[in-house]
């Protein structure tokens, strides 16, 4: 073999172990670039897997993995060149030479394959699973809310161990409209056949009204409101002179069934008319109506048996919660803290109007007389009347609703819904005393309109909003350690959204049951979680999106799923954060979070679940030691319990006016629950867990019932006002 000829094989062995040197290191920096530059962060505060989705860490691990056999598969063939280039022409050597490279080519080709089908596999668990990448960045991933595949509750009241007025009734709003056909009352007595709402006090069923209007449901029980109310439930069904069914002997029954005050559901898909008795009742009658004080519980059937929606999709599982009345009376009117669109804003042609009151409404108060939207000007000239703009509830939560024009929208944007274009709409929510309609909250009183937010207008644009809405800042940032116990979830969104899509379903923690999500302004939503948060413990935060980046103002009920904004386009995908808690609750200020039971007979003792409530010095060899926690308070500083004048002390507030300290006699069981850490730091951020049983006061004094209760402990007090009749 020539000089020439060793050259050129030698060139080409060169060039072809550069082309397979290039794509294998290409191969190898994209995998683990893809890693590193994305997880870096997590790497070193955590595992250096991050803390993202199940597919998205397998993902980066099979790369890592596949990045470094690539690398071994170069330095094989690169040996194998070096090899062959320094044999000398001894064939022995060209022979392990080529096998080598031969070996390394075939491991190059596996590598290749093995990233592809890894890529694919990967992608395809995230479309399954819902990727979640980019926690705190947006959310990448679709995991759908239940909401796309079930009937949820998106809003309720009485929410579960409320503790409400006995002028209530209840409310409960789904994601999507209702088929009333399934929505049955049990009584208990001649209950329908296949019912699926009960409400019970004990073990017996609590007769009234079941009311379906679009996606809620509201009941009101029969019970006429004792006096001074009575008179609120006046003449029911005489003063109308609507059905023959009514007689004078029964002016203060309620309506039978099927008459103008009492309707019931009729042929799908037209619901049953709305509630009329305040337009021919002088006095606001059934609404007024009231529940015996007590202890009751919801029971809404799931399951294809159970409650469904207008296509066909039922509750995933039965829902029971329960509540307590009290003997209170709630005579505090509602008022409107956020209307949408904007007063005097100039919005696109495609938004819907949206209402959030300040306490739960009864929907079935909402209607076309109580809700009126006109347009009264046109290309900026004023019209000679207000013209009616058609339109319906898209839907409605406990407090709050979004109506959107029936006109649908021009060619290409026919799903949309929109308003007259250059066109100024005026907005006006009715509060009329009878025998007018007025919009009323749950416990009958009528809206409170002294703010100016009832009546606004607004102008519309030419323009179409097809502009998905994201996510803007988030409390508690993302990855943000040792957060508060006690704290609230805080989510700013970039545009307007409809308050109706921001839900028990769209908004969730871990999973756990919210107690509350309300909007503080516009653009902000807060999450109250339902209990105390776990100390020391991660938590995933997720806002659901499902919308389409080209937006889809679409508004069949069966599609909404996802925060949305008023023009309707959803947001993409989810977004997703999380945070690590500390050991304090409230900042170590006394808190208390449960005060049970809400009402009862007198002389019922009352148990006082809290924190920060005083502790034990001898604790846990005795951590009921009423003296010793009755007096501890916990100090930061050392990390233990010291003896302090005054903490711990409880009062009552007597109807006498007086407070009144109680006794060692009246404390049943005072206990620190729970563990202390074992280290000093731990043990400055300790929050001690109190459960205080306390029985009647036994002083003399002529009316035992307490109206409030204080509790001393060591960082400051807490006025806890219990339900009358507590004890």
């Amino acid at each position: 073999m020539t000089k020439i000829q060793n050259f050129k094989k030698s060139f080409f062995v060169l060039l072809f172990l550069f082309t397979i040197c290039y794509l294998l290191f290409s191969i190898s920096a994209v995998a683990l670039a893809q890693d590193w530059n994305q997880g870096l962060d997590q790497f070193q505060t955590q595992t250096g897997l991050g803390n993202q989705d199940l597919a998205t860490t397998i993902g980066r691990i099979v790369n890592i993995v596949l990045g470094f056999l690539g690398l071994i598969a170069v330095i094989i063939i690169v040996i194998g060149g070096f090899i062959w280039m320094t044999s000398g022409g001894a064939q022995d050597k060209i022979d392990k030479a080529k096998a080598l490279i031969k070996a390394g080519v075939i491991g190059m080709i596996i590598i290749v394959l093995s990233f592809a089908a890894a890529t694919f596999i990967v992608s395809l668990l995230k479309r399954v699973g819902g990727g979640g990448e980019g926690a705190g960045g947006g959310g990448q991933g679709n995991l759908p809310s239940e909401g796309k595949d079930y009937l949820v509750i998106t809003g309720k009241y009485p929410k579960a161990n409320d503790i409400v007025p006995k002028n209530t009734s209840i409310a409960i709003a789904f994601n999507q409209n209702l088929n009333c056909e399934t929505v049955k009352l049990c009584t208990g007595v001649n209950t329908p056949a296949g019912c699926t709402v009960s409400i019970k006090q004990g073990a017996n069923f609590t007769t009234g009204i079941l009311k379906v209007q679009g996606n809620t449901l509201v009941f009101k029980s029969n019970n006429i409101c004792p006096d001074p109310l009575s008179a609120l439930g006046c003449q029911l069904c005489g003063s109308c002179n609507e059905s023959a069914n009514c007689s004078l002997k029964e002016k203060n029954q309620p309506c039978p069934v099927g008459t103008k005050n009492n309707p019931v559901c009729s042929a799908l898909p037209i619901h049953d008319p709305l509630y009329t008795s305040l337009s021919c009742c002088l006095s606001g009658a059934f609404c007024c109506n009231c529940f015996a004080p007590g202890s009751y519980t919801v029971e809404l059937s799931g399951g294809e048996s159970g409650i469904k929606a207008l296509n066909g999709k039922y509750l995933k599982s039965s829902n029971n919660w329960p509540f307590e009345v009290g003997s209170l009376i709630d005579n505090t009117p509602p008022e409107v803290i956020v209307n949408l669109p904007i007063i005097d804003s100039t919005v696109p042609i495609n938004v819907g109007i949206a209402v959030i009151f300040s306490k739960p409404i009864d929907p079935s108060t909402l209607n076309e007389n109580t809700v009126q939207v006109v347009q009264v000007s046109s290309d900026g000239a004023l019209l000679p009347l207000p013209v009616p703009v058609p339109g319906f509830f898209e839907r409605m939560t406990d407090t709050s609703f979004i109506w959107r024009p029936t006109q649908a929208c021009d060619s290409p944007n026919q799903a949309c819904r929109c308003f007259p274009k250059n066109a100024q709409i005026k907005v006006t929510l009715k509060n009329d005393p009878p025998p007018s309609d007025g919009i009323r909250d749950v416990n009958c009183n009528l809206l409170k309109c002294d703010n100016g937010k009832c009546v606004w207008n607004f102008t519309t644009s030419s323009d179409i909003d097809l502009t998905p809405p994201t996510v803007g800042t988030v409390a508690p940032t993302d990855k943000a350690t040792g957060v508060n116990r006690l704290t609230n979830l805080i989510s700013d969104f970039s545009e307007t959204v409809d308050p109706t899509s921001v839900n028990y379903d769209t908004f969730q923690l871990n999973n756990i049951l919210a107690q509350e999500i309300k909007a503080t302004t516009a653009l902000q939503y807060i999450l109250k979680p339902y209990s105390v948060l776990s100390a020391s413990q991660k938590y995933n935060a997720t806002i659901f999106g499902g919308g389409s980046p080209n937006g889809s103002c679409s508004t069949d009920p069966g599609l909404l799923w996802g925060v949305k904004d008023l023009a309707g386009n959803a947001m993409v995908n989810n977004y997703n954060w999380s945070f690590i808690t500390g050991d304090l609750v409230n900042n170590g200020l006394p808190y208390i979070d449960s005060v049970t039971p809400g009402a009862g007979a007198n002389g019922q003792c009352i148990t006082i679940h809290g924190y920060n409530l005083g502790c034990s010095s001898v604790w846990p060899s005795d951590s009921s030691n009423l003296k010793s926690a009755q007096s501890g308070q916990w100090d930061k500083a050392t990390g233990k319990c010291l003896t302090k004048i005054n903490a711990g002390t409880i009062t009552f507030y007597r109807a006498t006016g007086q407070w009144e300290e109680l006794n060692t006699n009246d404390i049943l069981k005072w206990e620190e629950r729970g563990s202390r850490p074992t280290t000093i730091e731990k043990l400055k951020n300790y929050s001690p867990e109190n459960e205080i049983i306390i029985a009647s006061p036994s002083n003399g004094a002529t009316n035992p019932n307490a109206k409030e209760i204080k509790v001393y402990p060591a960082q400051g007090e807490i006025v806890i006002p219990p339900a009358p009749g507590t004890k």
